[in-house]
């Protein structure tokens, strides 16, 4: 379908995936026999100084020791440590493992270190879980297994000192862009032309995204703008510049409207309202509603509006923008090192379904409601990007075209949030000014809870 006139170079962007990756398991694991040699030392104070672990031929340490002289000696705690600390950092049991800690993987928490990922942290605590949830079904499969064929295991939790070490298959940058990754064909881009490509450049969605330079033939200010999803701020990095951002309908609903405009907006209706009312009880067209208690209604109303727009913005900023920051820095820190694996099939799709879906969709969502697409435009555009992003060229050119769209996306994202800090400010500062207006509405409202209780 063309493009309608006016509708720019830019009718086209972005990727629906439907993933369907099955990627093969390396699985290794083994039971391990305690070796110690003392160097021929007999003496407790000099077994604790000469005592040593040998690796066994899988290159791991074990837990446990025997002791190879007296039955009442103890081997140095520092040697003991060694070896947790040893395997901790291969990744098998140790005293942050939920396997040593509860025989299984299921009761991970932050603190701990899951083999084949790492340690488990606050921000990468849903990850950890499924990771753990596949490395309990390894774990089970394999102990079935063992049992199976005539092992002397009795059950499915291993000894003390055994290790059941499960790899999955990792996902390195390389294999993030190219199609099969993500279940296209790229028969089905084939009528998109090598032009149509260019035109969804990261240069050209930033002419459509955002102007931090306030320029004068920008299409986001000015006429041009009016009842399009544009916003503006005084950006302090930008020495007070103003700042035009392209926000989705769903963004502009939030906190398009001014703090203060919004207020007044409130507080002459209010009046207004008031107003209309008196003449009809009166039968005075030219009756003004300006007694003190009309003109402390109208505050309340008008630091009411203000209130009810805060915790919105503010459960927007950290549910939604502050995730979408952080998957955008977790592409990003793949970019710069492209061919060490960030995750598994699982993980990694699950967080590129993320960017597709809600950092670069809510892009061209905005580029689209700002432009005026079509819904057949919004759906060129997605399949444009998506062959941009996985098909077309070589992989280095697919590496530089994903780089320049996440170096787009995080400084887009990164005004979007200073925008709505600044509007989060502007709000709280508009309800300290007005603090008698916000005690006077309190103290309605629970007059108002009292009657009807």
């Amino acid at each position: 379908m063309d493009p309608k006139p006016g509708q720019g170079s830019l009718d086209t962007e972005l990727v629906e995936q439907s993933p369907e990756i099955a990627g093969t398991e390396n699985i290794q694991g083994a039971l391990f026999e305690t070796h110690i040699a003392t160097g021929g030392a007999t003496d407790p104070e000099l077994l604790s100084e000469t005592a040593t672990y040998e690796p066994q031929p899988d290159g791991f340490y074990p837990e446990t020791t025997e002791q190879s002289s007296r039955e009442d000696t103890e081997v140095s705690e520092q040697a003991k440590e060694a070896v947790k600390r040893t395997n901790r950092h291969r990744g098998q049991v140790g005293k942050h493992s939920p396997l040593e800690r509860n025989g299984s993987y299921e009761d991970v928490q932050v603190g701990d270190y899951l083999p084949g990922f790492g340690p488990v942290t606050y921000t990468n605590f849903s990850d950890a879980l499924l990771h753990a949830e596949s490395l309990e079904k390894q774990r089970r499969s394999t102990l079935s297994g063992i049992a199976g064929q005539g092992s002397l295991m009795q059950d499915e939790s291993p000894e003390q000192g055994s290790v059941v070490e499960v790899r999955e298959p990792r996902v390195a940058l390389v294999h993030v862009l190219a199609p099969e990754f993500h279940g296209l064909d790229p028969n089905d881009f084939a009528d998109i032309t090598d032009d149509l490509v260019g035109r969804a450049s990261p240069a050209v969605l930033r002419e459509a995204l955002l102007d931090t330079d306030n320029t004068a033939s920008s299409p986001l200010h000015g006429r041009d703008n009016k009842g399009k999803s544009v916003v503006s701020y005084r950006s302090g990095e930008q020495g007070l510049h103003v700042v035009w951002l392209s926000v989705t309908p769903t963004e502009y609903g939030l906190f398009s409207r001014h703090v203060d405009m919004l207020g007044r907006t409130a507080f002459n209706s209010t009046l207004a309202s008031r107003d209309a009312k008196l003449r009809a009880e009166t039968d005075n067209p030219a009756a003004k509603a300006r007694t003190d208690e009309d003109v402390a209604a109208a505050n309340r109303a008008a630091v009411r509006q203000v209130e009810r727009k805060l915790p919105k913005m503010e459960a927007y900023l950290e549910e939604e923008l502050e995730s979408r920051i952080e998957v955008i820095q977790k592409f990003i820190e793949m970019t710069k090192h492209r061919n060490l694996s960030r995750g598994t099939y699982a993980t990694v799709q699950a967080r590129f379904e993320h960017l597709r879906q809600y950092v670069f969709g809510d892009m061209l969502d905005a580029v689209g409601n700002q432009k005026r697409w079509t819904e057949e435009h919004a759906r060129r555009a997605d399949q444009i990007l998506q062959k941009r992003l996985y098909i077309s060229g070589t992989k280095p050119d697919r590496v530089r075209n994903f780089m320049e769209m996440l170096e787009l996306a995080e400084e887009y994202y990164g005004h979007k949030r200073a925008f709505v800090l600044t509007r989060i400010w502007e709000t709280r500062e508009y309800l300290r000014k007005n603090q008698d207006a916000v005690d006077d509405a309190r103290q309605k409202d629970q007059e108002r809870a009292g009657q009807d209780a």
